[in-house]
């Protein structure tokens, strides 16, 4: 019998109140998805509504997901690690 480990960091879905490592833009980012009453941007702190969040919620570590921002416009986020 072969015994693989997986990794809980990489096996965990995103759910509001995760804390995700990603990467935007070339940068690596800590965030902690809240509810919106506990949002502070400046400290990572994203709302479960906000559309980043929302590509995020049901992703795994080792997925892309494509956020879509106002305007139009869009971003690439990469799932590094979530806890």
């Amino acid at each position: 019998i072969t015994t693989l480990y997986e990794s809980p960091h990489m096996s965990a879905i995103i759910t509001t109140n995760s804390r995700v490592r990603v990467r935007m833009n070339g940068n690596d980012r800590e965030l902690h998805i809240v509810d919106s009453q506990y949002t502070n941007p400046k400290d990572g702190m994203i709302s479960s509504e906000s559309p980043i969040a929302q590509a995020l919620i049901g992703a795994r570590a080792g997925k892309s997901v494509v956020a879509l921002l106002p305007q139009g416009r869009r971003i690439d986020v990469e799932i590094l690690e979530v806890r």
